[in-house]
């Protein structure tokens, strides 16, 4: 049995996700399981929670975006043209690059591939797990993996759905949660209300000890608590 494949059944039957977990690391040597393919960054995140095992490189990535954001190459500068000239996101370049300035920046590729894959396929430990969900899904991944801290706050940065989903977390070592974008949703084919919360390994593993004991992660429990409500205040 694959190292994570119960963990990753529990986690999708327990939460009623739509799509298993994903596992997201990079390899200096290619998964036995993968294949490379050339695709958008976006669309080889969706492929993975579709099924497929997902390698890419600096090489295969079609989107010189993926490439940056994924770490396989510098492409700052020229991005902020494209996002400034191209699709029209920032007013002018100083207001791109004033972006850049405030976002997580891009880690160095460790390896040469980059593998997403689904984690019930999964033999070693992965760097990421990614978790498409939908708004109330996204609040109780939060609640249980806030149950022992109290102060973790997941943050949402403004950027691309390869970015959002894999760089953040990766160069903050926090969860954060993606909104796909209008040109990845498309691109990727996400659904409108599809959200992607990444948890680095460290909480994806809070996540597995605690799923069923903070009542925050429950699908639904406002009726087991009506009488106490009254009882505040």
């Amino acid at each position: 049995m694959p190292k994570w494949e119960k963990e990753s059944k529990d986690i999708q039957e327990y939460l009623g996700l739509r799509y298993p977990p994903v596992s997201v690391r990079y390899r200096e040597v290619m998964d036995r399981d993968g294949k490379v393919y050339k695709l958008f960054g976006c669309t080889a995140i969706k492929a993975a929670f579709r099924g497929k095992v997902i390698a890419v490189t600096g090489k295969s990535l079609r989107c010189p975006g993926a490439v940056h954001w994924y770490g396989f190459d510098d492409y700052r500068p020229g991005l902020v043209m494209f996002l400034t000239h191209g699709e029209k996101l920032f007013a002018s370049e100083e207001v791109a690059q004033k972006w850049f300035d405030s976002i997580p920046p891009p880690r160095s590729a460790p390896g040469q591939y980059l593998v997403l894959k689904p984690l019930e396929m999964e033999e070693c430990d992965p760097e990421l797990v990614l978790l498409l969900v939908d708004a109330h899904q996204a609040h109780r991944v939060h609640s249980i993996i806030n149950f022992r801290e109290g102060t973790l706050a997941i943050p949402h940065h403004y950027g691309a759905i390869c970015q959002g989903a894999v760089t953040n977390p990766i160069s903050l070592g926090k969860p954060t949660i993606t909104f796909p974008e209008t040109v990845g949703r498309e691109f990727g084919g996400f659904d409108p209300g599809e959200i992607v919360v990444s948890l680095p390994l460290e909480y994806f593993r809070r996540l597995v000890e605690d799923l069923r004991k903070s009542d925050g992660g429950k699908a639904s429990f406002a009726r087991e608590i009506q009488h106490l409500l009254t009882m505040v205040g």
